[in-house]
């Protein structure tokens, strides 16, 4: 590697990933491109993911350590401080990046205009191709088409971010994820997303917040609470005009997603206020009564109805309607609708709103 500032700058946040550390390691040093460097970031892990990671030798791979958990936004902020190069490439230790994808970033990043301050590919899920997407447009675009393409199922992507574009948002340095991040940097750069597979996303690892249903992940999920309640809220102030012109479903999204999590953070009026504005603008949403109904009684018969899943399949089911059969792609003007094909990317649902 170069001794000057490398091209890229891959972040990987870990945390207890012992079991897919290497993976994501090993595919990245692989890559044909070599002007890189990886900046792992331990988030206080309690297993073994240091040792692994200290196995190699690579003198482009870089460890930075946390002295606590402080979560992966925090992680990500921390290892973007660390980083050195031009683009800075986001991927979690539980994905694998594709091989040929830096090249292809490169190739991508030599093109884009000054204004473009994040270019990327799409991602597919490790069980494959399925479902119902948005594609993103073509060329790069700005802040309604990003919103119309969140509207449409899209958002999820493997990013690389010019460095300028963390010296006008920063990562959240507390435990929210980063939606409110995401539609900062939307706000304020263009994006330019490519139609090849860039990552593969993995639902394999232990410790994935989303899919833990054991006591543990109860209680991560209600120490994030006041977090992820202030991240939708601050949305909803921030952004909410926009929303309702170009993306009023995925308005609707983070007043679903507000109540929630201040009903998980204990705040029963303040949930009861947002699950009422999200039933007020979609009143075929019944389940929203629910989610009153369990977050009066507090955070754990609230945990409990999420994890007989409800909440979540109704509200994929909503969202799905809207694209019942048809690969949409965002244009200027609104959508243009393509056929659904086999062997297409889908895109894995990590960076949702909602729990």
């Amino acid at each position: 590697m170069s001794t000057e500032s490398p091209f890229f700058s891959v972040v990987v946040p870990v945390w207890n990933r012992h079991d897919t550390i290497r993976r994501c390691l090993d595919s990245v040093l692989a890559q044909d491109f070599l002007d890189f460097e990886v900046v792992a970031v331990d988030d206080g892990s309690d297993d073994d993911s240091v040792a692994i990671m200290e196995t190699y030798t690579d003198p482009r791979l870089r460890i930075v350590r946390l002295p606590a958990n402080q979560g992966v936004c925090a992680a990500r902020n921390a290892g973007t401080a660390a980083a050195r190069g031009r683009w800075i490439v986001s991927l979690d230790s539980d994905d694998s990046m594709e091989p040929g994808a830096l090249q292809y970033l490169y190739d991508m990043a030599r093109k884009a205009p000054a204004d473009v301050g994040v270019i990327g590919g799409l991602i597919e899920t490790d069980g494959g191709p399925g479902g119902t997407i948005a594609l993103p447009p073509e060329e790069p675009f700005g802040f309604p088409e990003y919103l119309r393409w969140n509207e449409l199922g899209g958002g999820d992507i493997m990013p690389c971010r010019r460095r300028e574009v963390f010296q006008t948002v920063q990562w959240p340095t507390d435990r929210r994820l980063e939606a409110g991040f995401h539609m900062k940097v939307a706000s304020r750069w263009k994006f330019w997303i490519g139609r090849r597979v860039l990552q593969r996303v993995y639902t394999d690892s232990a410790n994935r917040w989303t899919s833990d249903q054991s006591r543990k992940g109860d209680g991560r999920k209600r120490a994030m609470a006041p977090c992820m309640a202030a991240d939708a809220e601050e949305v909803i102030i921030a952004f909410g005009a926009d929303l309702k012109q170009y993306a009023p479903l995925y308005y609707w999204t983070f007043l679903e997603s507000a109540a929630i999590w201040n009903f998980l953070a204990g705040r029963r009026w303040r949930g009861t206020k947002y699950a009422l504005r999200a039933y007020v603008r979609r009143p075929l949403a019944i389940y929203l009564l629910g989610i009153i109904a369990a977050g009066v009684l507090g955070p754990r018969p609230l945990l409990a109805a999420m994890r007989w899943g409800w909440a979540r399949t109704i509200h994929r089911t909503i969202r799905h309607a809207c694209v019942p059969s048809a690969r949409k792609t965002v244009t200027a003007g609104g959508c243009e609708n393509r056929a659904v094909g086999t062997g297409v990317a889908t895109q894995g649902g990590k960076s949702r709103p909602t729990p």
